[in-house]
């Protein structure tokens, strides 16, 4: 191939890289969830077919979700899938519990299945699909793109970097030169759940991988004969407590009123993301697919960390986040040891009189002729549910005006502030040094980083409501610096632990964040339409794996190569301790191979 072949092929895959992410666009009719399920309901009374065999129809789909988590070798996506489960449970008749008899066995049909979960992709939100005036439709577009967003980020993650993460900041794991300290998370497990923090989450581990290839899960046969058994039950058992509904609890809203406010596929994916597993009777449960277990191990187990904490301390804001939040500045420190050994510096006191503090973590690079400083601001943050699923854009403007923001404008104050005390000779002698040299460089790269979250912040809607929210936190002087130097000297990207290890996954020559975070806003063009070509923009972690990965023969879908070795370890110990306790079958190896998009 000639030189400019190779340079016009390689422009279009960056052109092709940016934007991926397809929006509405489907083979069924548009409706909203109420005339679907009107339409389900007449399909099964036309066609003599109960609504329990659907629904069994359906989860057997679970395990053919193997392309990114996200849809079925046999065509529906997971939300289609999802959505239409969710109706066939509503719409059995019969009472818990059911039990499967030779007069009357349990009955599936898959291919059922599938016309329904297809017919399932049509469905949009209500307002959405009802929205008249411009500003009524534009908002609820954006309620639309970040739920699409979201969902596409949590189910298409690696599990290897989340499971190593989890433990990691639940202190159960070490990494680096950070230890284990588990006694802090033990203890809220063990008074609130009734067993260790890790028997949870090999629990949880095992349960995931077995769903990866089993639609149906029976509790006598679960556990592996073993010295473990009987130590792993109560685990188990709570487990399966906590993570399951019956049947007939799937009908109506009794059981989650705020799912009201949550309509289109969204609802379903809601309910299933709490409730992954249905329980038909005291033994016998069906998976709503595998996924919704990824993310109780990936997402969630942090999340119930902290919600036991505040149950135990009676409080928002505890000693047991504040720990977290500790440990979360030790890992990342550790992640920058591996980007930049011995070349990061960690928070400080910059001010002579005071206790006002730097960013959390500061690198240098260089970008041309301009010196660049990388200014991270950690916080332990995490999407709200009403935001994460598109209810309201009051749940949007709040989580935007709480810490998210927070990790800009502090920077922003960071450095107003620290150019008026070398100005009145105000700063810190033992570090003045290293202020100067950040207030010096000709750029400035504002990232935040929180431990789990989906990448929202790629259209420029949402970013621009970010920004108006930081502005509203700086004073005058602030506001008059953010003015005249923010667009010119700053980009800035909020991304959680796992989109950022992706970038420390790629070859170590390339680690210079500044150059590849300016060039993935040009590519997926962040700050342009919500959509483009019937597409929207992809996140910075599938950007890095267009631009880095390496086609696969068989599917040209792009591979990162190779997993950080440190996390991949905790990954892999984890499985191993799983597979003594759980009558499981190896992992596929698309769940174990490093990431593809």
């Amino acid at each position: 191939m000639s030189q400019r072949s190779t340079h016009k092929r390689r422009g279009r895959d960056r052109a092709n890289a940016g934007r991926s992410i397809p929006t509405f666009t489907h083979d069924a009719p548009q409706r909203v969830l109420g005339d679907y399920e009107a339409f389900v309901r007449k399909e099964l009374e036309k066609a003599k077919l109960p609504a329990l065999t659907l629904a069994l129809g359906l989860a057997d789909l679970g395990p053919t979700i193997i392309e990114a988590d996200l849809k079925s070798e046999r065509g529906p996506t997971l939300f289609g899938l999802a959505t239409a489960l969710h109706v066939a449970l509503n719409a059995i008749p019969d009472g818990y519990p059911l039990v499967s008899t030779e007069q009357a066995p349990f009955k599936t049909s898959p291919n059922d299945g599938v016309r329904a979960a297809l017919e399932a992709q049509g469905v949009e939100p209500d307002d959405f699909v009802k929205a008249t005036g411009l500003n009524e439709r534009q908002s609820a577009l954006r309620r639309y793109v970040i739920w699409l967003l979201a969902e596409n980020y949590i189910y298409q993650s690696s599990i290897v970097y989340r499971v190593a993460n989890t433990l990691v900041l639940l202190g159960l794991k070490p990494f680096g030169g950070l230890g284990v300290e588990p006694s802090h998370t033990n203890r809220l497990f063990s008074n609130f759940v009734g067993v260790p923090a890790y028997d949870y989450m090999l629990t949880l581990v095992g349960l995931w991988s077995f769903a990866l290839q089993n639609p149906a899960l029976d509790t006598r046969t679960f556990l592996q004969d073993g010295p473990k058994r009987q130590e792993l039950a109560p685990a188990f058992s709570s487990v399966l407590d906590e993570l399951s509904l019956r049947f007939d609890e799937f009908r109506g809203l009794d059981v989650f009123p705020v799912a009201q406010e949550y309509t289109g596929k969204a609802r379903a994916c809601a309910f299933f993301s709490r409730w992954p597993l249905i329980r038909l009777n005291d033994h016998q449960f069906i998976v709503a697919a595998h996924p919704f277990l990824k993310i109780q191990v990936a997402t969630k187990s942090i999340t119930k960390a902290l919600a036991l904490a505040r149950e135990d301390e009676g409080g928002g804001s505890t000693m047991y986040s504040r720990w977290m939040g500790g440990r979360l500045e030790l890992f990342f420190g550790e992640l920058c040891e591996l980007w930049r050994p011995s070349g990061h510096f960690g928070e400080y006191e910059y001010l002579a009189k005071g206790s006002e503090k730097s960013p959390d973590r500061i690198i240098f690079e260089q970008h041309g002729s301009k010196n660049v400083a990388c200014l991270f601001q950690l916080k332990l943050k995490m999407l709200s549910e009403a935001t994460h699923f598109g209810a309201k854009d009051e749940s949007i403007r709040k989580d935007l005006a709480s810490a998210f923001s927070e990790t800009i404008y502090k920077t922003v104050k960071f450095l107003v502030r620290a150019e008026t005390a070398v100005a009145n000779g105000q700063l810190r002698e033992d570090n003045a040094d290293l202020t100067r040299r950040i207030l010096k460089c000709d750029r400035f790269c504002l990232v935040g980083i929180v431990p789990d979250m989906p990448s929202v912040f790629t259209f420029g809607d949402l970013r621009s409501m970010l920004l108006t929210e930081v502005k509203a936190n700086l004073n005058a002087s602030e506001r008059e610096w953010f003015d005249r130097h923010f667009s010119s000297r700053c980009v800035w990207h909020i991304m959680d632990l796992h989109e950022f290890e992706f970038f420390l996954s790629i070859p170590a020559r390339e680690r210079e964040l500044y150059k590849r975070l300016l060039a993935y806003f040009r590519d997926a063009d962040v700050n342009g339409p919500f959509i483009r070509d019937e597409k929207l923009p992809t996140n910075f972690r599938t950007y890095l794996i267009r631009r880095y990965g390496r086609p696969a023969p068989a599917t040209e879908r792009h591979r990162i190569d190779s997993y950080v070795p440190e996390l991949f370890s905790i990954f892999a110990g984890t499985i191993e301790d799983v597979s003594r306790y759980f009558a499981l079958k190896p992992l596929p190896s698309t769940q174990v191979d490093a990431e593809s998009t």
